[in-house]
C-alpha cells in the first residue's frame, strides 16, 4: 500500500513493435478510442451559444441538498468492537459508489489497511484519509477554457464530504480527507503559469470554506511535504532522473511509458494553438494547411515527450522514498488512479466522462447529477446551455435543460 516504487512503477514491461514511440498517431490513438467525444463529427456542429447568467453559486442551497442526501444514510449503533468498525469501514471505502477500479485492487492491500485503521480506531483517531495528485485546471481548451476551479471541483469536495459523513454513522470520530496540491512542482512541468495555478489551489479552499467542510476536507501542498526531507529528495531525485532516463532510453516502446506519454499529449498548456489545430490533430477533423498542423503536432510532441519525462523523474523521486506516508504515517493512503494495492475512489459521478474534475468542465443533469464532459463538445450539444456567474469570461457549469 506504500508509495515506494521501484521505476518499473510506469514502465514494467515492453509494448509490441507495431506501436512506436512518440508518433502522432501512437499518442492520439487511445484518446480516439477512450469515448472523450461520441464522434469527431460533434465537434464540426456550431456552438449554440445558450447562456444565463447567476449572481453566485448557492452554496447553502447545495449544501442543503448534500445533508439531506447525509440524512438518508442508514443509520447504525456504534460498536467496541473494533475489527467490526473496521470491516464497516471498508464496506463504505469500497462500495461501488464510492470506488474506483476493480476491488481486488484493494484486496491486495486488504490486510494493511485493516492495520492501518485498527489502530486509528483502537485509540478512536478521526481517519486521515490521503489523496495526492490534486493539481490545476487543464490548459486544454478542448477540454476546458476556465482557468479556476467550477462546479467540477464542488461536486468533488462535495463527494469526499459524503465518505466522511457516511464513515462517521459507524464510527464517530470520522474521518477527513487531505488533499495534496501539487501546484507548485507540477505547474512549470506542463508549462502553465504558477500564480495561475496557485490561484486555483486558493479557490478550491473557497470552496471548501462556502461550503463549511473545512473540518471534513483540507488541502496540504506537495511543496510543503517535500520541505521537510529536502535533502533527502535532491538525493532522491537525481537517482530517478537516472533510473527514469535510461530506462525511457532502453525500453522506447514500454507500454507505461507510452501511456503516460498518451495521457501527458492532451494535458500540457495548449492554449497558444487554435481549436480548430486542436482538434484536427485530437479528433482527425479536417483542417486545410497541412504544414501549420505538421508544425503543431511537432511541437506538441516535443513539449509531450519533455513535461512526461520531468513528471517520471518528480514521481519516482516521491514514491522511492515514500514520501506520502513518511508525511502521514498513520494516514489511509487513497488514490483517483487505481492501481494494485491502493483504494481508488471516484471524485465525480461514476457515469461522468472524466474522473478528474480538472479535466473538463461540470454539468449540470436534469436529474441532478453533476458530471464533467469535454467542453468543447458540450457547448455544441443544443441540450445545455452554459452558466456564467456574473462578470465570469467563462461558464461555471453548463445545465441540461
Amino acid at each position: 500500500m506504500g508509495d515506494s516504487d521501484k521505476v518499473n512503477t510506469f514502465a514494467l514491461s515492453d509494448r509490441s513493435n507495431e506501436s512506436r514511440e512518440t508518433d502522432h498517431g501512437v499518442l492520439t490513438q487511445r484518446i480516439l478510442m477512450s469515448g472523450m467525444v461520441k464522434s469527431h463529427h460533434s465537434l464540426l456542429n456550431p456552438e449554440h451559444n445558450q447562456r444565463k447568467e447567476i449572481n453566485d453559486f448557492d452554496y447553502e442551497g447545495h449544501k442543503r441538498k448534500l445533508d439531506e442526501k447525509v440524512s438518508k444514510f442508514r443509520k447504525r449503533t456504534y460498536s467496541d468492537d473494533v475489527n467490526k468498525v473496521v470491516q464497516q469501514i471498508i464496506e463504505i471505502l469500497t462500495a461501488k459508489r464510492y470506488r474506483r477500479g476493480p476491488k481486488k485492487n484493494f484486496e491486495v492491500a486488504r490486510s494493511d489497511y485493516e492495520e492501518r485503521l485498527g489502530k486509528s480506531v483502537s485509540k478512536k483517531e478521526k481517519l486521515l484519509l490521503i489523496l495526492p495528485s490534486f493539481p490545476v485546471k487543464c490548459w486544454n481548451p478542448l477540454k476546458v477554457e476556465r482557468k479556476m476551479p467550477d462546479l467540477a471541483e464542488i461536486q468533488c469536495i462535495s463527494r469526499l464530504y459524503l465518505l466522511c459523513k457516511e464513515i462517521e454513522h459507524v464510527y464517530e470520530p470520522g474521518a477527513k480527507v487531505i488533499l495534496i496540491a501539487d501546484v507548485p512542482i507540477y505547474a512549470p512541468i506542463f508549462a502553465e503559469p504558477l500564480n495561475v495555478a496557485l490561484q486555483y489551489k486558493s479557490e478550491v479552499i473557497g470552496f471548501i470554506n462556502k461550503l463549511n467542510i473545512g473540518q471534513y476536507i483540507i488541502m496540504g501542498d506537495m511543496i510543503d511535504l517535500i520541505a521537510q526531507f529536502s535533502s533527502e529528495f535532491e538525493v532522491a531525485k537525481r537517482n530517478a532522473k537516472i533510473q527514469v532516463e535510461t530506462f525511457w532510453h532502453e525500453n522506447p516502446n514500454d507500454k507505461h511509458r507510452i501511456m503516460l506519454l498518451e495521457n501527458t499529449h492532451s494535458n500540457i498548456n495548449l492554449t497558444a494553438y487554435s481549436k480548430e489545430i486542436l482538434r484536427a490533430i485530437f479528433f482527425n477533423t479536417p483542417y486545410i494547411r497541412s504544414d501549420e498542423l505538421d508544425i503543431a503536432k511537432d511541437e506538441i510532441t516535443r513539449q509531450t515527450n519533455k513535461s512526461a519525462l520531468e513528471y517520471a523523474i518528480l514521481l519516482q523521486a516521491i514514491n522511492s522514498m515514500e514520501l506520502i506516508m513518511k508525511c502521514y504515517p498513520d494516514g489511509i493512503r487513497v488514490t483517483c488512479h487505481p492501481k494494485p494495492g491502493q483504494l481508488g475512489l471516484h471524485l465525480l459521478s461514476p457515469k461522468s466522462c472524466f474522473n478528474f474534475p480538472w479535466n473538463g468542465v461540470g454539468v449540470l443533469k436534469k436529474n441532478g447529477d453533476i458530471r464533467v464532459s469535454l467542453e468543447d463538445e458540450v457547448k455544441r450539444d443544443k441540450r445545455y446551455v452554459a452558466v456564467y456567474i456574473k462578470n465570469d469570461s467563462f461558464p461555471f457549469y453548463y445545465e441540461e435543460q
